[in-house]
């Protein structure tokens, strides 16, 4: 499926927005802590994703062009693949 930059930039906002939200509200239980095993591939995952956010941020203030997000967009995708 191929996105405009403003209909990813729409899902890609709503769906960092959910997570923050779920995030904000996550209350720790420490008895299920206790059995859990980080993936030690998924350390930096949120930063990958933020910084997209972030770049979209940029682009809103026109600090950016819409190519410059794309391929920066891009660039983290294929970083990101191997956790994938």
């Amino acid at each position: 499926m191929i996105y405009d930059i403003e209909q990813f930039e729409i899902a890609f906002s709503q769906l960092w927005w959910e997570t923050m939200k779920v995030y904000d509200a996550f209350e720790i239980d420490l008895k299920g802590l206790k059995n859990f095993k980080l993936d030690p591939k998924s350390d930096g995952f949120g930063s990958f994703v933020t910084s997209v956010f972030r770049k979209f941020e940029v682009l809103e203030e026109e600090d950016c062009t819409e190519q410059e997000v794309k391929d920066y967009v891009r660039d983290i995708l294929q970083e990101i693949q191997p956790y994938l």
